[in-house]
């Protein structure tokens, strides 16, 4: 079994990691602190598993982009069109191309100019997200990145969605969470070598890797390895803190007490009757037990 100091990273509190202020530490203890009050830890998020992934490995040109479909595109940035002054039902647009066509970003809201400072004019952006159409031209409605070249590589090309709440976004919640995988020790094994071998599990380590930083969506299937193992770890756990529970509930044994049944034999011939057949065999009864 692991040491307890080796598990000190799984039971680090949430904000004592980098970026996690007052504001994000509140969200994540009402996402994922109990009704007692006590505040999240590492494992408490990890252990907050992913509904679904959304896949961006599709990296396809302009003109092979379908609607509906979730790509990742290499874009030249051409153009802001922001809205007139006062009309904020009127989207700000961006219109880009690559070698193949032409696409339009689009963003509902682009408080103190932080669209454009994601997206110069002149420059080149992977961005990612769902194909739209618009007046017969494709456009990416609120793409979920839009990525500088030298930071693609850390966009996840299978990234987890989770169960969120109000004020907590994907991006922030995914971030935090890589940060805790990179400190998730290699634990010593505490199951059965056989049951692991049989069902082809992977160590506990590598299961939370596989549904946090999955290389393929079916890494998140609730059948497949690493769910399986991580489920088969909770149920053990819960077995075993049971187990301990229980054996500090038992009852002392109490003392035996031997006899050659002379005393009941005196007591019964001391009788002014006789005894029933059924009075006799609840004495036989009492004797057995």
């Amino acid at each position: 079994m692991a040491r307890p100091d080796i598990l000190t990273p799984l039971f680090r509190s949430l904000h004592s990691f980098k970026g996690v202020g007052p504001r994000l530490n509140s969200l994540l203890d009402r996402l994922l602190a109990g009704d007692d009050g006590s505040e999240a830890l590492a494992i408490d998020l990890l252990m907050h598993m992913p509904e679904r992934a959304m896949d961006r490995r599709l990296q396809i040109n302009v003109r092979e982009a379908r609607p509906g479909q979730v790509c990742t595109l290499r874009l030249h940035i051409d153009e802001h069109l922001p809205p007139p002054p006062g009309r904020r039902s009127i989207p700000h647009r961006i219109n880009a191309h690559d070698e193949s066509g032409e696409i339009s970003l689009v963003f509902f809201v682009n408080r103190g100019g932080w669209v454009e400072r994601m997206a110069p004019i002149g420059q080149i952006r992977h961005v990612s997200g769902e194909i739209g159409i618009f007046n017969g031209k494709k456009q990416m409605v609120h793409p979920d990145h839009v990525l500088a070249p030298d930071r693609f590589s850390q966009m996840p090309l299978v990234e987890p969605l989770y169960p969120l709440t109000h004020g907590l976004s994907h991006r922030i919640l995914g971030q935090l969470i890589q940060k805790i995988l990179r400190t998730i020790p290699e634990l010593d094994e505490w199951i059965d070598e056989g049951t692991v071998q049989e069902h082809g599990w992977p160590s506990f380590a590598r299961a939370m890797r596989m549904v946090h930083a999955p290389d393929d969506p079916g890494d998140l299937d609730l059948d497949g390895p690493a769910r399986l193992r991580l489920a088969y770890d909770e149920y053990l756990a819960g077995q075993l803190t049971l187990q301990l529970v229980r054996s500090q509930m038992v009852v002392e044994k109490g003392i035996a007490r031997k006899t050659d049944g002379s005393l009941p034999r005196k007591l019964l011939l001391q009788l002014p009757f006789q005894l029933t057949r059924g009075q006799l065999s609840a004495i036989r009864d009492i004797n057995r037990d």
